[in-house]
């Protein structure tokens, strides 16, 4: 009965985790092992650059970064 439920669950795709805040950075993460974390600015900051960090659930997938500029340009590594 449990391995049904375990099917089911994953057959339903990933579900949201609980996000978590670091002093200025806030992950989160889903039942599938994706992540992701952001980068926070002050809410009086308009000219900082952000960055977001994704990892894929895949076991050798690399992470892609990707830092935001003040005028909304994005640059991807």
């Amino acid at each position: 009965m449990f391995s049904i439920l375990l099917l089911a669950a994953a057959a339903a795709g990933p579900i949201p985790g609980v996000l978590k805040t670091f002093t200025d950075w806030t992950v989160g993460c889903d039942n599938g092992r994706a992540c992701q974390a952001v980068g926070l600015q002050p809410e009086e900051d308009t000219d900082s650059l952000t960055m977001v960090v994704k990892l894929a659930a895949a076991a050798n997938e690399r992470p892609d970064i990707f830092i935001n500029t003040d005028d909304l340009a994005v640059a991807a590594i």
